[in-house]
């Protein structure tokens, strides 16, 4: 789970990791420096991200003193911080009720890739993943079809023409 600093101009920030340390949820620094990262977004996920927002705002000024105000996306109602395995066996319930046929852990896999198979270039999916290097994020997201072999041998066949 990522710590998210506020949205401003459809980028979020992320800063930190939390963890699960020995029973206690705990802010660490993300795996490498290239985990700390700004991401651009669609306005469309800043909507959903500003509504829950707002909703945590309402649970503030409901609660009062007794909110948690921790500035996290992902927050319980009372603003203490969800646990990252909560999230993940939630998640099966979320993907059946939306149709969906991936798990949690595929989701980096099908961002990545999806990304890459619309040419956004390889380096811009590794500044958005928090890859280390560029290395892996093609060794690992990358796949390579019949029909991007075909289109490379049409493109190298047009050059040498």
């Amino acid at each position: 789970m990522i710590n998210i600093t506020i949205f401003v101009f459809c980028v979020i920030y992320v800063s930190k990791a939390l963890q699960m340390i020995k029973g206690t949820l705990t802010l660490v620094e993300p795996k490498t420096k290239k985990s700390n990262r700004s991401v651009a977004v669609h306005e469309n996920v800043m909507e959903v991200l500003k509504a829950e927002r707002k909703k945590q705002i309402g649970y503030r000024m409901v609660l009062g003193e007794t909110y948690k105000n921790n500035n996290f996306v992902c927050s319980r109602d009372d603003g203490r911080p969800m646990n990252p395995d909560y999230i993940s066996k939630t998640f099966p319930k979320i993907k059946r009720k939306l149709g969906l046929e991936v798990r949690f852990h595929d989701l980096k896999h099908t961002h990545a890739t999806m990304l890459l198979k619309q040419n956004v270039h390889p380096k811009v999916v590794q500044e958005r993943l928090g890859d280390s290097s560029i290395g892996i994020t093609m060794d690992t997201y990358s796949y390579v079809s019949p029909d991007m072999q075909k289109e490379a041998a049409k493109k190298i066949g047009n050059i040498i023409k």
